[in-house]
């Protein structure tokens, strides 16, 4: 009995793979990076991943790939199992830079990627993630190019690596190298000032300037946000991502399809080079290019299958994306999404028989939200060890409202292009109810701050959830979903 309830679930998993292929390769980029970067401890479940992907194409198709990965990331970045610090010479490549304030002390923040490092001890490094704050006896540097520096590699927590510069410490410019963080700096902050004219609201204008470029340095909403679990709606994701693509859609109407792709794919990649390159982002890019290409090729393609085509070119471009947070919560949260919303809708709509359109939109409201914290619960017990309760409600209400905000928020920019007068007002308005959303949710009493506290939440434990996450998630699937979410497109 048991042997054919294991046989009936390889059966199903099999299934789910062969209906989303990408989801293969997928799995063995994960296994390969995540042995290349984390050590043997992932490699507990791999035995038990063939009852997803099936034991034949487990031997035949994943482990070749996770060993043909695995050498090409050790050849191509290098050993990185030293302990402590590393002393050497790294070629430093830009991809953000601001002025950060902190309990610690304030200090320009340098972020990008060590294309080369040269460590005395001859060891060769190569395309590491690093930040880089910079001590208060240099003077800032613009980084519009490459710079060489003498410094000191340390190991970050959980992403990529920390740069340690001595004071006296010089940045040779590499000649005819390019970045673009200084002009990305340059603009959000011509930007911010732009706000700031005319938002008057202190609170306010610092929710709308962060949602739209990224930067968000203010503690006081930090914890206001964390204390729901709305953290995500600070930092720019796919939600923005896709209330931006909304409000170009809607702006585009009237505009012939191929024209209008094309001006979609083009203001999108725009934002995005803008923005940076966060990992939420990336995700969200990368699944609208896909998708507006399919729609110009006419062709259906699924969800599952785009998103796992995400992740495999964020994970190509930056391994150590893998330990990202940001990552992490972007693509197992939208995994989460397109798995389990279908089920929990089936299964709440059994319990509770709708009978209005709106009784249904509350129960789709509620799969949406149970499909998302199935996901996310284990990766915040893994990060925090706590999880706010109150967040599964305040996720139903406020990412709605944030919508109307931020969609009133670009029609009042778009419409500074072509009436001042007019759109000062409308920002002024924004402005205003960002700042009474902002009060409203600091000041929910702390009593009923429910919250999940454990002391300690092992990577093997997390490791066992992923697995069954996929496992279950697999066997719930029915039928082939396709990618449609439409932005009026048709």
């Amino acid at each position: 009995m048991i042997i054919k309830k294991i046989l009936l679930i390889n059966e199903r998993a099999n299934h789910f793979i062969s209906e989303h292929p990408m989801v293969l390769p997928l799995s063995g980029v994960i296994f390969s990076i995540a042995l290349y970067i984390n050590g043997l401890e992932v490699v507990v479940l791999m035995p038990f991943w063939g009852l997803i992907i099936g034991w034949r194409r487990m031997l035949r198709i994943f482990l070749p790939l996770c060993i043909t990965i695995y050498g090409a990331l050790f050849l191509y970045i290098g050993d990185l199992s030293f302990k402590g610090s590393l002393k050497g010479r790294a070629r430093l490549h830009f991809h953000e830079v601001n002025f950060s304030s902190s309990t610690f002390g304030r200090s320009w923040v340098y972020k990008g990627i060590i294309t080369q490092f040269e460590a005395k001890s001859s060891r060769k490094l190569r395309r590491l993630p690093f930040t880089l704050y910079l001590p208060k006896g240099i003077k800032p540097f613009k980084a519009n190019g490459d710079y060489w520096v003498e410094g000191e590699l340390l190991k970050s927590d959980f992403y990529g690596y920390k740069l340690k510069v001595a004071k006296d410490a010089s940045f040779v410019r590499v000649a005819k190298s390019q970045c673009m963080a200084q002009k990305r700096y340059e603009l959000k902050k011509k930007f911010r000032r732009f706000i700031n004219k005319h938002i008057p609201f202190k609170n306010g204008r610092t929710l709308l300037i962060g949602m739209a470029t990224g930067d968000f340095q203010d503690n006081f909403l930090s914890f206001t946000f964390s204390r729901f679990g709305l953290n995500h709606l600070l930092a720019i994701s796919g939600f923005h991502f896709a209330i931006l693509a909304l409000f170009l859609t809607a702006l585009l109407k009237f505009v012939p399809l191929k024209l209008r792709l094309f001006a979609l794919a083009v203001s999108l990649s725009l934002f995005y080079f803008f923005v940076g390159y966060g990992p939420s982002l990336s995700r969200a890019w990368i699944v609208a290019l896909v998708y507006l290409w399919s729609l110009y090729q006419k062709r259906l393609v699924t969800s599952v299958n785009v998103l796992s085509i995400a992740m495999v070119i964020v994970l190509i471009l930056n391994p150590f994306m893998i330990n990202h947070l940001g990552f992490q919560f972007s693509f197992m949260v939208t995994f989460g999404i397109l798995i389990y919303y279908r089920p929990c809708f089936i299964f709440l709509k059994k319990v509770f028989p709708t009978v209005s359109l709106v009784d249904e939109a509350i129960l789709k409201s509620l799969a949406l939200g149970c499909a998302v914290h199935i996901a996310a619960l284990p990766i915040s017990l893994f990060h925090f060890h706590k999880f706010y309760w109150m967040g599964f409600i305040f996720n139903l209400i406020v990412p709605l409202i944030v919508s109307f905000i931020l969609f009133s928020f670009m029609s009042a920019l778009f419409l500074s292009l072509i009436f001042p007068t007019v759109a000062s007002y409308g920002l002024y308005t924004v402005g205003y109810a960002a700042e009474k959303l902002v009060q409203i949710i600091y000041w929910v009493p702390t009593s009923i701050d429910y919250c999940l506290r454990v002391p300690f939440f092992p990577s093997v434990v997390m490791q066992i959830y992923i697995f069954l996450f996929f496992l279950i998630g697999a066997n719930l699937q029915k039928q082939k979903e396709t990618f449609h979410i439409k932005y009026g497109l048709n």
